[in-house]
């Protein structure tokens, strides 16, 4: 598929999830707005879909690139995304992306973009980068309170935070902050996530916006040492405009503050309790 002419070319790789490719694809599409050539970098089982709807829709001239994985018998291609994945194999898919890391070096050498903007879970891309004398900038697709909240956590344990809004009893905290020391391949979630940090350029780039969360940028900025750049809530327009009619339909024949909504996101799913 070929790319709209641009002056600058920028590969993107997130991190294998729906919840984070999506953000990333949002802002290609913006970028493409600027003149930008992008380059989306993913798992063919990740990417496949977004072919299939890309000649359809409005980011056709983004070009997708493969990046293969290590598989077997018990970690198959489909199994090369967080959709579906057991929770128990987590840790194999963020080693087995670890070791894509040879993988991502050729697509660089051959692509020779300008830039790499890479996710919070692969310290090695922006190495891999630096190797190639290509700059790479963090792109953070969660909100800076929970950027901030966990950071801090992690790196001043016993400092208080600043914000009471996010002060949460101890055994509730320390639950959200679990996540940081999640072990795979020899690395905590803490260790990928700060080194993806500090090996970003002079800034980073986050997923919000200057006008909800401006104290915490500000304040994740401080904690971090460089500036935080917000690109916005990168919102995903409805492709079906069909369908988005018919659920604006019968949210207008309800009583106003009658309803609430509850986003579990992109690949939670419920189980019926008996």
């Amino acid at each position: 598929m070929d790319c709209k002419p641009g002056n600058y070319r920028v590969l993107m790789l997130p991190w294998l999830a729906h919840g984070h490719i999506s953000p990333f694809l949002e802002l290609a599409k913006r970028l493409t707005k600027s003149d930008f050539q992008v380059y989306l970098c993913s798992t063919p089982i990740n990417l496949n879909p977004i072919r299939e709807n890309a000649i359809s829709s409005n980011f056709s001239f983004i070009q997708f690139v493969d990046i293969h994985l290590s598989t077997s018998l018990e970690f198959p291609p489909d199994y090369h995304t967080t959709k579906n994945l057991s929770p128990h194999l987590m840790p194999t898919l963020k080693t087995a992306f670890d070791g894509a890391k040879d993988n991502f070096s050729d697509i660089l050498k051959t692509l020779k973009p300008d830039l790499v903007i890479y996710d919070f879970l692969q310290p090695w891309a922006p190495e891999v980068a630096s190797e190639e004398k290509i700059n790479s900038v963090l792109f953070i697709t969660c909100d800076a309170a929970t950027s901030a909240f966990l950071v801090h956590h992690t790196t001043n344990p016993d400092a208080e935070f600043p914000f009471p809004a996010l002060k949460f009893p101890q055994i509730q905290s320390q639950k959200l902050v679990q996540f940081m020391y999640d072990v795979s391949n020899c690395l905590t979630n803490k260790e990928r996530f700060l080194g993806c940090i500090e090996r970003s350029s002079s800034f980073l780039l986050i997923k919000t916006s200057n006008e909800i969360e401006a104290k915490y940028i500000d304040f994740f900025s401080a904690l971090v040492r460089k500036e935080v750049v917000s690109v916005g809530t990168l919102v995903q327009y409805p492709i079906d405009i069909t369908e988005d009619s018919v659920l604006m339909d019968w949210l207008s024949k309800k009583e106003p503050q009658s309803l609430v909504f509850i986003s579990f996101g992109s690949e939670f799913s419920l189980q019926r309790r008996y």
